[in-house]
């Protein structure tokens, strides 16, 4: 996600929020963690994926990864779920989750050359009070929509139908109290367009042009379909 935004985005969801969880790592013990830091971890071969799994607070160690993927997280716990992607300096790039009890959802990791440097994927930070998964994916792997009625609940990553024209709308609805969120990336994985931010529930019909993929962020239901 457009870091800009999320860290907007993240505002609004922490508004009433208590607490945070502290830090851990799938597998390993704290010491063994807090040491792996500063190691540099192996390069990820290209469209593979990686899955990690832990409890309570953690630093995950990834292999690096270069290009924009899915990352799909679970958490079981009622306090924090929060998730921050970093390099394997530990340089901030995005705050994936920012939830509270169980979770379950699939987000876009966007990732590529900046202005400043090239980001690279090293590691996760987890705040969590529960047992959590992690699971990166090459994009290619998001589900796959035909354009009719698809309906959900929390986060999701959706490819748009190969066919689709410029021309058409989405039919978006929306039903819950959290942020309501639906971003347009290219077929890269590289950030198009913002179509919908809002709280709560929501009907409305937008454009998505060329886009090849449709990132919904939300702890609500929602409904998705081309016209």
């Amino acid at each position: 996600m457009h870091k800009s935004l999320k860290i907007a985005v993240a505002f609004l969801v922490t508004i009433g929020m208590t607490g945070i969880a502290g830090v851990a790592n799938a597998g390993q013990s704290p010491a063994t963690s807090s040491a792996a830091i500063s190691g540099v971890s192996s390069k990820a071969p290209k469209n593979s994926s990686q899955t990690f799994s832990g409890t309570g607070d953690d630093i995950v160690l990834v292999k690096t990864v270069s290009a924009t993927v899915l990352v799909t997280f679970t958490h079981d716990g009622e306090s924090n779920f929060i998730v921050t992607s970093k390099t394997k300096d530990d340089d901030y790039i995005d705050g994936l989750v920012n939830a509270i009890g169980p979770y379950s959802g699939t987000v876009i990791q966007e990732l590529g050359t900046s202005i400043f440097t090239k980001e690279k994927l090293g590691l996760f930070e987890v705040q969590a009070d529960g047992n959590w998964t992690i699971e990166i994916k090459p994009l290619s792997k998001a589900k796959n929509w035909n354009g009719k009625t698809l309906s959900g609940t929390g986060d999701l990553v959706i490819k748009v139908p190969k066919k689709t024209k410029p021309g058409n709308r989405l039919i978006l609805t929306h039903a819950g109290d959290s942020n309501f969120i639906v971003i347009t990336y290219n077929s890269k994985g590289k950030y198009e367009d913002l179509k919908v931010n809002t709280i709560g529930d929501y009907s409305g019909r937008v454009t998505f042009g060329k886009s090849a993929y449709i990132a919904i962020e939300t702890e609500g239901d929602w409904t998705i379909r081309r016209k």
